[in-house]
């Protein structure tokens, strides 16, 4: 435990001894120091900078993304609702095709009917 706490003690003072370095250089070499202060400034106004741009793009991109999306959306809908349209007329179509087969075979049960009742007729006009 103590030897953990020396441990803890000896990084905080090689820490501040670094500090103790940096702060000389700085007092003895102002101009190096402002120099170097100025040359992170740029480095970090550059990456700033190119970030501002990569994210511009991205937000350019994520909206002609969004953009594609509601297009193809609206697509889907317009398919949706040909589909419902074409649904509805082949159900017309083939209601009207069922009531043409119902009435077609009405026509020719009649059609037996009145074939038998003049066949009847006629085989008692043959027997007569």
């Amino acid at each position: 435990d103590t030897l953990l706490k020396f441990q803890e003690y000896e990084a905080k003072l090689v820490t501040a001894y670094a500090e103790i370095a940096d702060l000389r250089i700085i007092i003895n070499n102002p101009e190096r120091a402002g120099k170097e202060a100025f040359e992170k400034l740029e480095k970090v106004e550059a990456e700033n900078s190119r970030l501002r741009v990569s994210n511009e793009r991205l937000q350019e991109e994520g909206g002609r993304a969004k953009n594609n999306l509601e297009a193809i959306a609206e697509q889907h809908r317009q398919v949706a609702k040909q589909f419902t349209e074409q649904e509805y007329h082949y159900q017309e179509k083939l209601r009207a095709a069922e009531n043409r087969a119902d009435l077609a075979e009405k026509q020719s049960r009649e059609l037996h009917q009145s074939l038998n009742i003049l066949e009847s007729r006629l085989l008692s006009l043959i027997h007569i």
